[in-house]
Protein backbone atom coordinates (compact mmCIF):
# COMPACT_ATOMS: atom_id res chain seq x y z
CA UNK A 1 0.00 0.00 0.00
CA UNK A 2 2.65 2.90 0.74
CA UNK A 3 3.94 2.38 -3.08
CA UNK A 4 0.54 2.29 -4.47
CA UNK A 5 0.05 5.68 -3.70
CA UNK A 6 2.90 7.81 -5.31
CA UNK A 7 2.63 5.67 -8.39
CA UNK A 8 -1.13 6.83 -8.80
CA UNK A 9 0.12 9.83 -7.82
CA UNK A 10 2.80 9.93 -10.65
CA UNK A 11 0.25 8.40 -13.44
CA UNK A 12 -2.36 10.73 -12.58
CA UNK A 13 0.58 13.51 -12.96
CA UNK A 14 1.92 12.12 -16.47
CA UNK A 15 -1.50 11.88 -17.78
CA UNK A 16 -2.89 15.58 -16.81
CA UNK A 17 0.74 16.81 -18.34
CA UNK A 18 0.75 14.95 -21.45
CA UNK A 19 -3.05 15.66 -21.98
CA UNK A 20 -3.37 12.20 -21.72
CA UNK A 21 -6.66 13.01 -19.46
CA UNK A 22 -8.33 14.33 -23.22
CA UNK A 23 -7.92 10.41 -24.90
CA UNK A 24 -9.44 8.78 -21.10
CA UNK A 25 -12.59 11.10 -21.63
CA UNK A 26 -12.64 10.58 -25.41
CA UNK A 27 -12.71 6.65 -25.06
CA UNK A 28 -16.01 7.40 -22.63
CA UNK A 29 -17.51 9.53 -25.00
CA UNK A 30 -17.01 6.73 -27.76
CA UNK A 31 -18.20 4.07 -25.38
CA UNK A 32 -21.40 6.14 -24.38
CA UNK A 33 -21.81 6.76 -28.29
CA UNK A 34 -21.36 3.19 -28.97
CA UNK A 35 -23.82 1.75 -26.53
CA UNK A 36 -26.76 4.19 -27.81
CA UNK A 37 -25.98 3.58 -31.10
CA UNK A 38 -26.31 -0.01 -30.72
CA UNK A 39 -30.03 -0.05 -29.55
CA UNK A 40 -31.41 1.40 -32.89
CA UNK A 41 -28.47 0.23 -35.49
CA UNK A 42 -26.12 -3.00 -35.95
CA UNK A 43 -22.94 -3.11 -34.94
CA UNK A 44 -21.08 -2.16 -38.09
CA UNK A 45 -23.36 0.59 -38.59
CA UNK A 46 -23.21 1.62 -34.86
CA UNK A 47 -19.55 1.22 -35.42
CA UNK A 48 -19.46 4.30 -38.06
CA UNK A 49 -21.71 6.40 -36.77
CA UNK A 50 -19.63 6.30 -33.38
CA UNK A 51 -16.53 7.23 -35.37
CA UNK A 52 -17.49 9.73 -38.10
CA UNK A 53 -16.51 12.85 -38.08
CA UNK A 54 -19.87 14.30 -38.93
CA UNK A 55 -21.72 12.97 -36.05
CA UNK A 56 -19.78 13.58 -32.71
CA UNK A 57 -21.64 14.63 -29.49
CA UNK A 58 -20.82 17.24 -26.72
CA UNK A 59 -18.24 15.43 -24.86
CA UNK A 60 -16.50 15.02 -28.12
CA UNK A 61 -16.64 18.73 -29.22
CA UNK A 62 -15.32 19.42 -25.70
CA UNK A 63 -12.58 16.77 -25.75
CA UNK A 64 -11.44 18.38 -29.24
CA UNK A 65 -11.52 21.90 -27.57
CA UNK A 66 -9.79 21.00 -24.97
CA UNK A 67 -7.09 19.24 -26.55
CA UNK A 68 -6.52 22.15 -28.75
CA UNK A 69 -6.79 24.66 -25.64
CA UNK A 70 -4.20 22.18 -24.09
CA UNK A 71 -1.74 22.14 -27.07
CA UNK A 72 -1.78 26.75 -27.11
CA UNK A 73 -1.00 26.58 -23.61
CA UNK A 74 1.50 23.59 -23.33
CA UNK A 75 3.99 25.34 -26.10
CA UNK A 76 4.09 21.96 -27.78
CA UNK A 77 4.70 22.69 -31.58
CA UNK A 78 2.09 21.39 -33.94
CA UNK A 79 2.66 23.08 -37.38
CA UNK A 80 4.13 19.56 -38.69
CA UNK A 81 1.55 17.41 -39.82
CA UNK A 82 3.72 13.96 -40.04
CA UNK A 83 6.77 13.46 -38.25
CA UNK A 84 9.97 12.98 -39.90
CA UNK A 85 11.45 10.20 -41.22
CA UNK A 86 13.64 7.41 -38.90
CA UNK A 87 16.54 6.51 -41.23
CA UNK A 88 19.59 4.19 -39.66
CA UNK A 89 22.39 3.47 -42.03
CA UNK A 90 22.59 -0.01 -43.79
CA UNK A 91 25.09 -2.35 -42.04
CA UNK A 92 26.88 -4.95 -43.69
CA UNK A 93 28.06 -7.13 -40.69
CA UNK A 94 27.46 -7.19 -37.29
CA UNK A 95 30.21 -7.92 -34.44
CA UNK A 96 29.51 -8.92 -31.40
CA UNK A 97 32.83 -9.34 -28.93
CA UNK A 98 32.72 -11.12 -25.57
CA UNK A 99 32.16 -9.18 -22.90
CA UNK A 100 34.57 -7.11 -21.16
CA UNK A 101 36.98 -8.96 -18.16
CA UNK A 102 36.75 -12.33 -20.34
CA UNK A 103 40.34 -13.56 -21.06
CA UNK A 104 42.17 -13.87 -24.21
CA UNK A 105 42.22 -17.58 -24.76
CA UNK A 106 38.20 -17.44 -25.31
CA UNK A 107 39.00 -14.55 -28.47
CA UNK A 108 38.85 -16.70 -31.69
CA UNK A 109 39.19 -14.67 -34.97
CA UNK A 110 35.41 -13.97 -35.33
CA UNK A 111 33.45 -16.34 -33.27
CA UNK A 112 32.15 -15.30 -29.81
CA UNK A 113 32.81 -18.01 -26.93
CA UNK A 114 33.99 -20.77 -29.56
CA UNK A 115 36.40 -23.28 -28.04
CA UNK A 116 38.83 -26.04 -29.67
CA UNK A 117 39.13 -28.60 -27.26
CA UNK A 118 39.19 -32.32 -27.53
CA UNK A 119 36.37 -34.61 -26.62
CA UNK A 120 36.92 -36.53 -23.02
CA UNK A 121 38.28 -40.14 -23.98
CA UNK A 122 35.47 -42.81 -22.50
CA UNK A 123 36.62 -44.61 -19.31
CA UNK A 124 38.68 -47.75 -19.92
CA UNK A 125 36.56 -50.81 -20.00
CA UNK A 126 37.13 -53.25 -17.03
CA UNK A 127 38.29 -56.37 -18.21
CA UNK A 128 36.38 -59.90 -17.66
CA UNK A 129 37.79 -62.89 -16.10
Amino acid sequence: MRHKLPRILLLSAWLVATGGLWDLVQVVAWVRMFSSEIASASVLEAAKDTFSAEKKCKLCLLVERGKRAHDETSGTFTGMTSKAPVVFPSVTRIIVGPPAGVSAWWRESGFACFRREVPPVPPPRGRKV
